[in-house]
């Protein structure tokens, strides 16, 4: 869990522990789309949790539908929607 992270602005990258990860809980963040990168490239990644987190998610939710297949559970709390992301989430296969 990574929780009220402030000042990042770069990417951070996937690195040898995201083919391991099963979960990621992301809580409070500003820049949470930072960690984009390591949510795509985990591919065991059963569960994704956001909670807080601004900005906009559009892209990045379209992209995790293409790319993490084995995402079964997603739990979004106080997020800004559209229907952008709406129909990104529709669109993952196992949920």
């Amino acid at each position: 869990m990574v929780k009220r992270l402030r000042g990042i602005t770069d990417g951070v990258g996937t690195g040898v522990a995201a083919g391991s990860l099963k979960a990621i809980c992301l809580k409070d963040l500003y820049n949470g789309q930072c960690f984009g990168p390591l949510i795509v490239g985990s591919k065991k990644l059963k569960a994704l949790k956001l909670f807080m987190c601004s900005d906009d998610w559009d892209k990045l939710l379209e992209v995790i539908a293409d790319k993490v297949m084995s995402l079964v559970e997603i739990h979004l709390e106080r997020l800004q929607m559209s229907d952008c992301d709406l129909t990104a989430i529709s669109n993952y296969l196992d949920l």
